[in-house]
């Protein structure tokens, strides 16, 4: 999404500026943040808004409390950290790696007053042992490798809660609204 709006002011940068250097720096700049967004895509999932249903189900199924750490993996706007944050979860942490979708959430993040965190970071490359609920929105193939890399390394007792898509090797505790919850034994 942000990626198009990216393009389109590069290509207006470039045409409308005439000093060689400027040009330079806009294309490089241009290029080190929509790598960061190409990256995302490739290896988590295109920025795509929760719907409030969804919302409703990831909270009901998460089941919540005070002292849980919730990791949830490309944090897109920051909706799903400001929702669970605002169940009274003190420790929720949204990692993004798209550089303009992390401005964003950061952004409305602001201004909504959200609470919980949104970090700058690639979730695969985190440690998950002592999280206690990990929320994703990403790929049918990207759940797989989740189930492979992260599920994995979980704690007994800790949740994975998939919205829209299955991991293949688990069966589900719960669904709701096409909304998974895995409970790791």
């Amino acid at each position: 999404m942000f990626e198009a709006l990216l393009t389109i002011l590069m290509v207006i940068g470039f045409l409308y500026v005439n000093v060689l250097w400027v040009k330079v720096v806009i294309v490089i700049g241009y290029f080190l943040i929509i790598m960061s967004g190409i990256y995302s895509m490739l290896w988590g999932a295109p920025f795509v808004l929760t719907h409030k249903s969804r919302l409703d189900a990831i909270v009901k199924l998460g089941d919540f409390k005070k002292d849980d750490y919730v990791v949830e993996l490309g944090a897109g706007d920051g909706r799903v950290v400001r929702v669970i944050a605002a169940t009274g979860v003190k420790k929720v942490i949204g990692y993004e790696f798209s550089v303009l979708n992390y401005l964003f959430a950061r952004l409305v993040h602001y201004f909504k007053k959200g609470k919980g965190k949104i970090v700058f970071g690639d979730f695969w490359k985190q440690d998950y042992s002592h999280v206690d609920v990990v929320v994703c929105f990403l790929l049918d193939r990207t759940v797989l490798d989740v189930e492979d890399l992260i599920w994995s390394k979980m704690k007994k007792g800790s949740k994975l809660i998939s919205n829209a898509f299955k991991m293949k090797k688990v069966e589900p505790s719960k669904v709701k609204d096409g909304v998974y919850l895995y409970v790791k034994e």
